[in-house]
């Protein structure tokens, strides 16, 4: 197995620019969160098919996501929404406003 990092390092570092730091990886989370995955899809023969766009995708996605949907509260997700309208009306020129109209 080949090790990209310090090739994507030289790289980055050649244009002036410094490769992110891997931080910390928690190994009981990561295969908690792996093992929790392949309980979407699992074949009979032990192991996993999953489709893009099938029914055990979409209930993986939503597992995945769901831990932070509960984390996260009304002003969190109120901000991840204007964000995202902001860059939407950025990318095609249409103003985006904020507030109830009269």
């Amino acid at each position: 197995m080949r090790r990209t990092g310090p090739v994507l390092a030289g790289m980055l570092a050649s244009v002036g620019m410094v490769a992110p730091s891997p931080g910390h990886v928690d190994g009981n989370r990561l295969k908690g969160l792996l093992l929790g995955l392949a309980a979407f899809g699992r074949d009979p023969d032990g192991g996993v098919t999953r489709l893009g766009f099938s029914a055990a995708d979409r209930s993986a996605r939503a597992w995945v996501i769901e831990p932070d949907l509960e984390r996260a509260t009304i002003d969190d997700m109120a901000a991840r929404i204007r964000a995202r309208a902001e860059a939407i009306g950025r990318e095609t020129g249409v103003a985006v406003s904020e507030g109830s109209s009269p």
